[in-house]
């Protein structure tokens, strides 16, 4: 059946309340591999707010607040995309396969992972070399180089990249198993 949003939500409930023995922290004690890309959503609701408060309260709104939550937003949806594959939480439309043999399973889902780690590896040769054109380039209100707002495309496929390396390492590992 096709994996829907309400089983994703679930999992990702599962997940956060689930800490994993190989967690990376950083020094900060925040996650390092996607599960903190809420945080972008932390700084949307602050510009949010403080947006509506200069607005309203003084008169004079905050110029720059849209385009902070528009970029944030950017480097969550790849960095969260990469964490949902990490998980194996991208939808996906199983009804067919799940009829399969399981060897014809474990054959398809070593030509997906290679098929995304090809994927990725293009994004992520394209990315690195849109990031230095645009360096030059700053954004209209922050004045932050858009390359900096640009390498969330190669930042987020290379993690997506890392983690079905390592997905597909698992499924020739359990493949060569009996």
């Amino acid at each position: 059946m096709v994996r829907g949003y309400c089983e994703c939500f679930e999992l990702l409930q599962q997940g956060c309340q689930k800490r994993g023995k190989d967690e990376r922290i950083n020094k900060s004690g925040r996650r390092i591999d996607g599960s903190d890309s809420h945080s972008g959503g932390r700084d949307d609701d602050w510009s949010y707010i403080s947006s509506g408060v200069f607005r309203f309260a003084v008169q004079s709104p905050l110029y720059w607040t849209e385009e902070l939550s528009r970029y944030s937003f950017v480097y969550v949806v790849f960095i969260g995309s990469a964490w949902a594959g990490k998980n194996h939480m991208h939808l996906g439309v199983d009804y067919f396969t799940l009829k399969l043999p399981d060897s014809v399973m474990r054959v398809l889902r070593v030509i997906l992972d290679c098929l995304i780690l090809a994927f990725s590896a293009v994004i992520v040769a394209a990315g690195v070399l849109v990031v230095p054109v645009n360096l030059k380039q700053s954004s209209p209100a922050l004045h932050i180089p858009m390359g900096a707002v640009y390498a969330a495309i190669p930042i987020g496929f290379g993690l997506l990249f890392v983690y079905y390396l390592e997905h597909l390492l698992n499924d020739l590992n359990t493949w060569k198993q009996p």
